[in-house]
C-alpha cells in the first residue's frame, strides 16, 4: 500500500516566510539543496512516487519547486538514462538511444527550452529553460533526482545546486 505525507509545517513555514532573503539548506535523497526562501507550503508523498515540493504562492498549482528522485525508474530508451538526457540537452551528438524515444521527449519535454549541462565536483546536471517551466536532472551518487519549476530564473535554478560547485 502506498503510503501518502502531506504535511504542513506551521512552524517550518513561518521560518521559511520570516527568513527573509536567506535560502534554506534542503537535504533529499542524500543530496544537499538550497532552496530560495519564502514558501508559502511545503509538501512530501513517499512511498514509489517520493517527491517533495515546495509552493511560493497562495495559487494551488503556481509557482512551485519540486524535487523527485527517479532512480528507481527503467525506461527504456535504448541506452542509459544519462546518455539520455545528455543527448536531449545537446552534449552528446552520438547515440545509442532510441531515435522515436529523443523526438518524442523533445517534442513534449523539451520544446522551445534552453538546454544544456552543468558539471561540478562528482556531479553532472542537465538543465531545460523554458519561460513557463523548467527541468533540472541531477545525475551524482549512482542516483538521478528531477527538478521542476514554474517560477525560477536560471541563475536561481543553478544555485539550487550551488554547493556541487
Amino acid at each position: 500500500m502506498k503510503k501518502y505525507v502531506l504535511f504542513f509545517l506551521v512552524g517550518l513555514l513561518s521560518s521559511f516566510a520570516t527568513a527573509g532573503e536567506k535560502d534554506i539548506k534542503f537535504i533529499y535523497s542524500g543530496f544537499e539543496f538550497t532552496v530560495p526562501s519564502g514558501a508559502r507550503v511545503f509538501g512530501a508523498q513517499g512511498g514509489r512516487d517520493n517527491f517533495t515540493f515546495f509552493r511560493f504562492s497562495d495559487q494551488k498549482g503556481k509557482d512551485y519547486l519540486s524535487f523527485t528522485d527517479i532512480t528507481s525508474e527503467s525506461p527504456d530508451y535504448g541506452c542509459s538514462v544519462q546518455e539520455f538526457y545528455a543527448h536531449i540537452a545537446g552534449v552528446s551528438e552520438t547515440s545509442t538511444c532510441s531515435k522515436p524515444e529523443i523526438e518524442s521527449f523533445k517534442k513534449v519535454f523539451v520544446g522551445d527550452s534552453e538546454v544544456g549541462e552543468w558539471t561540478g565536483k562528482d556531479m553532472t546536471a542537465y538543465y531545460f529553460y523554458g519561460a513557463d517551466r523548467s527541468h533540472l536532472l541531477v545525475f551524482a551518487k549512482d542516483r538521478i533526482i528531477k527538478i521542476d519549476t514554474d517560477h525560477l530564473t536560471k541563475p536561481k535554478l543553478k544555485k539550487i545546486i550551488g554547493y556541487y560547485f
